[in-house]
């Protein structure tokens, strides 16, 4: 169960880090 949580806290972590990356991406190329 606490496995599982952390689990699911790491990929929720996961999918902010990528879209604030691709935000930066965008930034940058436009």
């Amino acid at each position: 169960m606490v496995a599982f949580g952390h689990f699911t806290f790491n990929s929720f972590a996961n999918n902010i880090l990528q879209e604030k990356m691709m935000k930066l991406k965008r930034n940058i190329e436009s």
